[in-house]
């Protein structure tokens, strides 16, 4: 059994739609920087917010998740440990193989019983992860003699 890595970030696919939708918030906001109407005070104030919108529907449509960006969010599991960072916000934990006695695994999560009880949260997972994570843990699990519930 390989390691395996789960990318919890989700991950947009392409969108032709929201590309022409940025380009048309682009196009609108050099239209009214450059062609001022009598509404001009009310169009300046919302010239940001479209060109902002529009820059953001363009990197969407593309398929880059901007979260991406800021930190990672993954499941890395191999024959020695479990990491895990369920966020770009949170931080990162890891679990010896060594150190589990016991393997749950439940409909929204996989508890691991060491000395405490450390539970894995996979609801916000799409179905093939969820698979690969269960399928990986059970092999692992069965190699190591741990004992699975």
């Amino acid at each position: 059994m390989n390691s395996i890595y789960i990318n919890l970030i989700i991950q947009y696919k392409q969108n032709f739609l929201r590309i022409a939708l940025g380009f048309a918030m682009l196009a609108f906001s050099g239209y009214t920087l450059f062609y001022p109407s009598q509404l001009e005070s009310l169009l300046n104030s919302y010239i940001p917010v479209f060109i902002i919108a529009g820059i953001a529907y363009i990197i969407i449509g593309l398929g880059i998740n901007p979260i991406s960006l800021f930190g990672k969010a993954y499941i890395k599991i191999d024959k020695e440990k479990i990491e895990v960072k369920p966020s770009i916000f949170k931080k990162s934990w890891t679990i010896n193989w060594v150190d589990i006695k016991e393997v749950q695994i439940k409909v929204a999560s996989i508890r691991f019983l060491m000395p405490k009880l450390i539970e894995l949260d996979y609801g916000r997972m799409n179905d093939a992860s969820v698979l690969e994570l269960k399928t990986a843990i059970i092999g692992i699990a069965k190699e190591k003699n741990i004992k699975l519930n």
